[in-house]
């Protein structure tokens, strides 16, 4: 057998080898998104919000929007956008009423506001009507961080929001973050509790149209935004919401 044969045959005997050897095989990653590698996005997570600050308190926020195609693909970045969180800034432990926006990573669950669904893709929404609230009364286990009718039995209206009273501001477009358990409806005793006082308690964290300044623990952009970014979310994306100061997002 001549040299030149020989030695192409030596060659591809050497790439099979590589191929087809276990040890060798292409690894599948679950990519982490550039401006928040403290947190690993669930691998069918192909939609992600980043919120963050540069120092804890403060209540000014850039908040970016991610997406990937597959879990192994990497994260691209479409146009940022300026928002506020809550007034007390950013924590990591936050408390009932202290005006805190909590830091984590959490579920975009589903939406409320002014207008019918502007969601084609999936998620789920509520139009507002005049009786819709959102409890917050830590003395009624069932309801808290809930969303009911100002009519529903048990709970403190005192303690509680009623969304319709900011149809036309904040919840013209409204996004539910997975904090502390919320829920559409009544709470089984069986299903999981929320934290109620204390550490890791606090109620309706929400990703909402801008307001005349911070929040009370929630997100908020533009209305021109999240307009856009309502009619972006596809709830088999499951999209989430990563929320911190900007040098611990990256730690």
């Amino acid at each position: 057998m001549k040299p030149r044969v020989l030695g192409a045959i030596t060659v591809a005997a050497s790439l099979c080898l590589m191929i087809f050897s276990p040890g060798s095989q292409a690894v599948v990653t679950n990519t982490r998104i550039p401006t928040a590698t403290r947190f690993q996005p669930p691998a069918t997570t192909l939609q992600a919000i980043v919120v963050k600050n540069t120092s804890w308190k403060s209540s000014y926020a850039r908040v970016e929007v991610w997406s990937r195609s597959t879990a192994a693909s990497p994260w691209v970045q479409w146009a940022p956008t300026t928002g506020r969180v809550g007034r007390s800034g950013i924590k990591i432990i936050r408390e009932q009423n202290d005006g805190s926006t909590p830091a984590g990573m959490f579920r975009i669950r589903w939406g409320f506001g002014l207008y019918a669904n502007p969601n084609t893709r999936g998620m789920a929404w509520r139009q507002l009507t005049s009786n819709d609230s959102w409890v917050g009364d830590p003395n009624h286990r069932p309801t808290y961080n809930t969303f009911q009718t100002w009519f529903s039995p048990g709970w403190d209206r005192a303690e509680s929001e009623r969304l319709w009273n900011y149809r036309y501001g904040q919840y013209r477009y409204a996004w539910v973050i997975d904090y502390n358990r919320p829920r559409l409806g009544t709470r089984p005793a069986s299903a999981p509790q929320p934290i109620l006082t204390g550490p890791g308690s606090g109620n309706g964290i929400f990703l909402h149209v801008n307001g005349s300044g911070a929040t009370e623990g929630c997100v908020s952009i533009s209305r021109a935004k999240l307009a856009a970014w309502s009619s972006w979310l596809r709830a088999s994306s499951n999209p989430i919401i990563i929320i911190g100061e900007d040098g611990w997002l990256k730690g």
